[in-house]
């Protein structure tokens, strides 16, 4: 899976867009995405090779207090259901598509209410908030980290089609496209110049000047307006 296969996972399973990025933003906090990566400092194995002794039951995956996977998960009782997962789904313990579904299953199961809240909500703070204080739970709820990766998902998922109203992205970025091109040189005109070449460079007098200001006030009006 990559990051938009993680979201589109996320945004089918009902989770609004501010939902499913507040959601990815604490992934990144805990792992920086890396579904087999196990926590620094709590074991000298690499991760290719702990992994590989979870999947073989050569360690005490459950009980071992590494913190593990894309959320990092750490307590034995999850630690356990995760490995249970991987193995009813016939996947290794660091296997990325399980770990989100064991993800979207803990959830519905354990934590209702802040599912009901990711799928509500569109405060991209709010979603990043309380997935770390409900369900990462930290000994350092560095929200604000979580909160900045939350917000990079927003606008970078944004920009590749991945808004609220999906079915209208492609169509209003042309739209601003064309009405900003209409606009500036509406606005480039006003003041004396042609597209491509200068026309009139000096001679901006107050006359000029209120009619570019009224049309650069429509400009934005108009923008706001369309968002």
């Amino acid at each position: 899976m990559s990051t938009k296969d993680i979201y589109a996972r996320l945004r089918t399973a009902g989770l609004t867009h501010e939902g499913a990025c507040g959601l990815m933003g604490n992934m990144q906090a805990e792992s920086a995405m890396q579904s087999n990566i196990a926590q620094r400092g709590m074991t000298a194995m690499s991760d290719a090779d702990y992994t590989a002794a979870a999947d073989m039951g050569a360690i005490d995956f459950a009980s071992d207090a590494v913190g593990y996977g894309l959320c990092q998960w750490t307590y034995h009782t999850r630690k356990r259901a995760l490995l249970d997962f991987a193995h009813a789904c016939g996947v290794s313990v660091g296997d990325e598509a399980m770990q989100v579904e064991f993800c979207l299953d803990e959830l519905r199961t354990s934590y209702p209410g802040l599912l009901s809240l990711l799928k509500s909500t569109n405060d991209i703070y709010e979603a990043a908030s309380e997935v770390c204080t409900v369900y990462e739970r930290p000994a350092q709820k560095n929200i604000a980290i979580r909160a900045d990766y939350a917000q990079r998902f927003y606008y970078a998922l944004s920009i590749e089609g991945g808004t609220k109203a999906d079915t209208e992205s492609d169509t209003l970025k042309e739209t601003l496209t064309n009405e900003t091109v209409m606009h500036l040189q509406a606005i480039l005109v006003t003041c004396g110049y042609n597209i491509g070449t200068q026309a009139n460079s000096t001679g901006v007098d107050g006359y000029i000047g209120k009619k570019t200001v009224a049309a650069a006030k429509d400009f934005v009006t108009r923008l706001e307006a369309m968002v």
